[in-house]
C-alpha cells in the first residue's frame, strides 16, 4: 500500500494530468498483486501481460488523443485504439522491459507468496494453541 502510494505521488508530480486520468489501472494492478499475495487469485504472468497491454492503449489514446485538435469534441474510434496498441505490441513497444518484469515476477512473487501465506498460516495455529491452553 504503502509503494502504491509513494508511485502514485512520483507519477503524479511527473506525469500530472495524463496520469491522474489513467491511473485507475496502476491501481488496479497493485490490488491485484496484493490479491495474489493473499492467495486469492492466481495467474500472475497474465496479470503483468495485461498490466502493459493497458500501459500501451492508454499512451495510444493519449497520443491519438493529442492528434485532435483543441476543443474537439471528437472521441478517438475505440477498433482504431486497439488496432494501433496492437500493433505497437508487435513493434516492442516497451524494449522487452514488459518481458524481463514478467520474468522477474515470476520469479520472485510465488516464493514471496509462499511464505507470506505459510506465515499467516502458522500465526493462526499459534493463536489457536495460545487460545486453547488458556
Amino acid at each position: 500500500m504503502e509503494a502504491r502510494n509513494r508511485l502514485h505521488e512520483a507519477f503524479s508530480g511527473i506525469y500530472g494530468y495524463n496520469y491522474k486520468v489513467n491511473h485507475a489501472f496502476f491501481f488496479q494492478f497493485f490490488n491485484d498483486l496484493e490479491t495474489y499475495m493473499a492467495g486469492r487469485r492466481g495467474g500472475l504472468a497474465q496479470l503483468v501481460v495485461s498490466f502493459f497491454n493497458q500501459l500501451r492503449t492508454s499512451i495510444v489514446v493519449l497520443m491519438e488523443k493529442a492528434e485532435v485538435p483543441t476543443g474537439s469534441t471528437v472521441n478517438p474510434d475505440s477498433q482504431r485504439i486497439t488496432c494501433l496498441s496492437e500493433a505497437l505490441g508487435k513493434q516492442n513497444a516497451f524494449d522487452l522491459t514488459d518481458v524481463h518484469l514478467r520474468e522477474q515476477f515470476l520469479q520472485v512473487y510465488p516464493p514471496a507468496r509462499m511464505l507470506v501465506n505459510s506465515l499467516a498460516a502458522g500465526s493462526k495455529l499459534l493463536r489457536t494453541i495460545v487460545e486453547d491452553v488458556s
